[in-house]
């Protein structure tokens, strides 16, 4: 649980607002009120909202998802080497972002800054050991160093030297002093060329903390798409020739499908590109329907509204892959909203209860597009259920990745491996389901499917995912997928954690790695 309360108790107080006037302004009792501002209770989105209304604050103030953040940011701190042997207390990250959340803002920006120089120093300890280059150089400068201080303790030690002798021993210095110089120069002008992988905080990292601070939620966006296929999407057609046409009429665009070996795609996984030059747009010919359909929404969204995509990103300040990385994430989420409206995706989701093979024929979407369209219902004044969402491929790699406020989701290495999304890596194309409890209790339902993308031709493996959705469990009565589950008993409540070196279960038989925090 997200420990909102002492800072909603805070505020009120400074404001000189007691419980029962506040309670009574948002329409809740006092006892729901009291209970809320010692972390009894958790706050949803709405009841947020009238919060920050009613006590006349920024909604950020609150901000759950950023609390999340910080909390899981300073769970993941404590798994550092350096606090093997200090016995961190498992709650002291919540404390800590309750009552003081600038100090944990600090502490994280210092730990960061010191993980940016430990790995700088490896990787450029990595670089001086294995680049040729710089080996070549290294050894190059020992031997002009070792010629010099020769030359010198001969110059030094042998006073009645010939002058020629001396003479050319002088020159020599010299020689090998202005060739120490250069390879020098040489060598530094590499090390200071830019390197990638240098830097400790990935951009895909960097996006996903964009996507979270603006709670995924982006009203920009919802309203141009629903303008947008208003002007486009004529009764009785189907989307995808209405894109078509619009692309080629308005727009000059021409659509091609090739096969992907054909064309070099970069940075798509060889499923589509866009040569400017002559405005044509290539397709995989191995892309279903629905993911060619995406492609074209995103393409089309990019073309007519580039200037409210970028309003938004220079907003955020963001540049380099960052600002490319994020781009990618909005033209992601025009593209759903365009392929699922809201009001009527909202609606079918409550009719359903999220029932995603029906929203699946309704709307003609793939599995993990409307997966991925569950995390984007966030209107505070008509929300779906929180969905958390989770990409990750059989090695373990995540590409997508968005929490929920009281459940962060792994980063990288060393997560649980009793989560359901590396668990239906072993049931292929079927959609598996699991009612799991954290450590410090809370219970969340998830849902997960692998997914196979075919991205060439006979005889080339197939990308395989995992994706898996997460929501609260006191939502499991809106989900059909908790029907089987509801009743069975503890015993199928499956314990899990986040990742390894963070969950106090000691116990635990799955343990892969040891806990740096106190035993549960």
């Amino acid at each position: 649980m997200i420990p909102l309360g002492p800072r909603l108790r805070s505020v009120r107080k400074k404001k000189g607002i007691t419980q029962s006037s506040l309670a009574r302004s948002i329409g809740i009792s006092v006892s729901y009120l009291n209970l809320i501002e010692h972390n009894k209770r958790n706050i949803s989105p709405v009841l947020i909202a009238k919060l920050t209304r009613a006590l006349d604050i920024d909604p950020e103030h609150l901000s759950a998802p950023l609390d999340a953040r910080l909390i899981h940011d300073l769970e993941n701190l404590a798994a550092e080497p350096l606090f093997r042997d200090s016995r961190l207390e498992p709650k002291a990250p919540r404390d800590i972002v309750a009552n003081h959340p600038r100090w944990a803002e600090g502490i994280l920006k210092l730990y960061r800054t010191h993980q940016t120089s430990s790995e700088a120093l490896e990787a450029m300890s990595q670089r001086l050991n294995r680049d040729p280059y710089m080996v070549e150089s290294s050894h190059q400068i020992m031997n002009i160093i070792t010629s010099i201080r020769s030359f010198s303790e001969i110059l030094e030690e042998v006073p009645d030297l010939p002058d020629d002798v001396r003479n050319s021993m002088a020159t020599g210095i010299s020689a090998e002093s202005r060739k120490l110089g250069s390879t020098a120069k040489s060598l530094f002008e590499f090390i200071n060329e830019p390197d990638k992988s240098l830097r400790s905080s990935t951009p895909a990292d960097q996006v996903n903390d964009f996507l979270i601070d603006r709670h995924n939620n982006f009203e920009e966006l919802e309203e141009a798409t629903t303008s947008l296929r208003a002007r486009i999407h004529k009764s009785g057609h189907r989307l995808s020739d209405a894109l078509f046409d619009y692309l080629q009429e308005k727009h000059g665009t021409q659509i091609e499908f090739q096969s992907p070996q054909a064309r070099a795609m970069p940075g798509t996984a060889g499923q589509y590109h866009f040569e400017k030059k002559n405005r044509t747009l290539y397709l995989a010919n191995t892309l279903p329907e629905a993911s060619a359909r995406f492609q074209l929404a995103q393409h089309l969204f990019e073309l007519e509204y580039g200037d409210i995509l970028k309003g938004i990103l220079e907003s955020a300040d963001l540049t380099g892959d960052v600002y490319q990385g994020a781009l990618r994430a909005l033209l992601n989420y025009a593209a759903s909203a365009f392929l699922f409206p809201y009001e009527p995706f909202l609606e079918a989701c409550k009719k359903t209860r999220y029932d995603i093979q029906l929203l699946r024929r309704t709307f003609g979407g793939s599995f993990e597009q409307v997966c991925h369209r569950f995390t984007t219902l966030k209107r505070p004044d008509a929300p779906g259920v929180p969905f958390a969402f989770l990409r990750v491929d059989p090695a373990g790699n995540i590409s997508k990745r968005y929490s929920l406020p009281n459940l962060p989701l792994p980063r990288g290495d060393g997560a649980c491996p009793l989560l359901l999304a590396y668990r239906a890596f072993l049931t292929p194309g079927q959609i598996c389901t699991q009612i799991g409890a954290l450590p410090e209790g809370e219970q969340y339902l998830y849902i997960a499917r692998t997914v196979s993308k075919h991205v060439g031709a006979y005889g080339e493996p197939d990308r395989m995912y995992a994706i898996m959705i997460a929501c609260e469990v006191h939502y499991i009565d809106q989900v059909l997928y908790g029907d089987q589950l509801v009743g069975r008993g503890d015993q199928h409540i499956t314990p899990l954690g986040i990742h390894c070196r963070t969950c106090a279960r000691r116990s635990c038989q799955h343990r892969a790695h040891g806990s740096v925090l106190g035993t549960l």
